[in-house]
């Protein structure tokens, strides 16, 4: 059995002409800076329009949650549109749910 935690994997692609990052494993401090790194990339790169993908991610901790929040202020001050999309219900969020929700209802939503 390996004991080893799960790492966060981050894939970019285009999709209907929006920059979707796809995000797989574990979403925690370490990872989330990670993602914030791709997402600045994107905008560099003028990317309007992000999704991320949070379909398979397996954890998300506080400072998972808290580099969302991070990200959705990056593309709202270069003027982008940002789409959180499908957090897994069997996702372990380790952060205050009602902190975690509004986090998800500021930026565009998709199940």
């Amino acid at each position: 059995m390996d004991d080893e935690p799960e790492r966060l994997s981050v894939a970019v692609h285009l999709e209907q002409e929006r920059s979707v990052i796809e995000l797989r494993g574990q979403l925690t401090a370490t990872s989330g800076d990670l993602v914030v790194g791709v997402v600045e990339g994107e905008l560099r790169g003028k990317a309007h329009d992000l999704v991320i993908d949070l379909v398979a991610v397996t954890d998300c901790d506080v400072s998972g949650a808290q580099a969302l929040g991070r990200v959705r202020a990056r593309a709202a001050t270069a003027g982008a549109s940002l789409t959180l999309r499908g957090l897994p219900e069997q996702a372990s969020v380790v952060a205050p749910p009602m902190w975690f929700d509004d986090l998800l209802t500021r930026a565009d939503r998709q199940r």
